[in-house]
């Protein structure tokens, strides 16, 4: 088996996708924006679709990759779904990364010390996606 082809199969069993069902039957009436088809799924990343719909279930992941987008299309399949739309991105602290760098120089009896750190923040995020049914 080609190894890019093992590689992104085990990538995309990796990507956690959380599915929650969506109990509001609100018939919604689009007005158009920017989407995408895969694999028969609309993708909308900007935007609602220009015809009516309703929101069938709530997909959450912690990334975006091609991966997570394969993951989020079969989850919207197997809803029955006909739709994505892009809802919201929360993010939180989880952490702190520090790097250092530093240098002991010796004279006799004498040492120098000189160095520098820095301390990134670690961001995590959870995207929100409703998918949705045509009507």
């Amino acid at each position: 088996m080609n190894k890019l082809l093992l590689i992104a199969l085990f990538c995309t069993s990796c990507v956690i996708t959380k599915t929650l069902s969506y109990s509001d039957h609100t018939v919604y009436q689009g007005t158009g924006g920017a989407c995408e088809t895969r694999d028969g799924i609309d993708i909308w990343w900007n935007g609602t679709p220009p015809r009516k719909y309703t929101i069938i279930g709530l997909l959450i992941q912690g990334t975006l990759s091609a991966a997570g987008d394969a993951a989020l299309i079969r989850e919207a399949k197997a809803m029955g779904g006909n739709g994505i739309l892009r809802g919201t991105r929360d993010t939180y602290p989880a952490g702190s990364h520090t790097s250092s760098f530093g240098t002991v120089t010796g004279y006799g009896n004498f040492a120098t010390v000189s160095g520098s750190s820095v301390t990134m923040p670690i961001i995590r995020g959870e995207y929100q996606y409703y998918v949705i049914k045509y009507l």
